[in-house]
């Protein structure tokens, strides 16, 4: 990898996410850059001691109809898809709560997240 985007999603309220199509990062083989975009989808599940996100993905080649997955799915025991599940550990919690602390103050203080 060469070069890399900014990875931009959406998470709505109930959690589920969409991840539009999008550039993502760029590579080199045989000395020729090639770039990839990812399009996807998933939820947030806050709950629990370990919130985690949970994508379910392709990556394509610009203008390609179909993502890497689907056309090489034979090789993927035939799903045509790819996953990822990130659990959050304490620690990462921390982070991402000082980060949405200091980024997203809330309108009203007094009101807390429910977990």
């Amino acid at each position: 990898m060469v070069a890399a985007g900014d990875f931009l999603m959406t998470v709505t309220g109930n959690g589920l996410i969409d991840i539009p199509r999008q550039y993502i990062y760029t590579t080199v083989y045989q000395g020729d850059q090639y770039d990839y975009e990812i399009k996807g989808s998933g939820k947030w599940e806050n709950c629990g001691a370990k919130p985690k996100l949970i994508f379910t993905y392709d990556i394509y080649y610009p203008g390609d109809a179909d993502g890497l997955a689907k056309t090489y799915a034979a090789y993927l025991g035939g799903i045509p898809y790819l996953t990822a599940t990130l659990t959050m550990s304490s620690k990462s919690d921390e982070i991402v709560n000082q980060i949405m602390g200091t980024r997203f103050k809330p309108i009203n203080p007094s009101l807390k997240p429910k977990r």
